[in-house]
């Protein structure tokens, strides 16, 4: 059996550390080592639930994002430590008009979305710059 693993960098730069959070078993599915998968969440309440089960697991911010039929749906938590330096909504109103749309929400928690998925990569790129800066 495997699990979907999610490894995010905890603190930040010669510091950060890498952290593995386990999401959920997969029954009779076989994964390679180092060969990128990518995981399609169609349903954006589910997409919510990582971010926020990632926000537990950590302090920290988790910025994820997903594409289906074209549409682009992202998601930002941060964790309340965090939320005096960063705002989940700042960061989606930041990478959101890449990909074609707009978001926003509260400081610990945004969504957004948008209409161009070959910009979903550029918009995540963006946000780990918007963090680092």
């Amino acid at each position: 059996m495997c699990a979907i693993v999610v490894v995010v960098l905890v603190g930040g730069g010669a510091a950060a550390e890498e952290k593995e959070i386990p999401l959920f078993p997969l029954p009779e599915v076989v994964l390679f080592p180092n060969v990128d998968r990518p995981l399609v969440i169609y349903e954006p309440r589910y997409r919510e639930m990582i971010a926020d089960a990632l926000k537990g697991s950590f302090e920290g911010v988790v910025v994820l994002g997903g594409a289906s039929h074209g549409a682009v749906a992202l998601v930002a938590t941060v964790s309340p430590v965090h939320v005096g330096t960063v705002q989940a909504g700042k960061i989606i109103q930041a990478i959101a008009p890449i990909v074609g749309g707009k978001g926003g929400g509260r400081p610990d928690g945004a969504r957004g979305g948008g209409k161009d998925a070959t910009k979903l990569a550029e918009a995540l790129t963006a946000a780990a710059d918007f963090l680092s800066a």
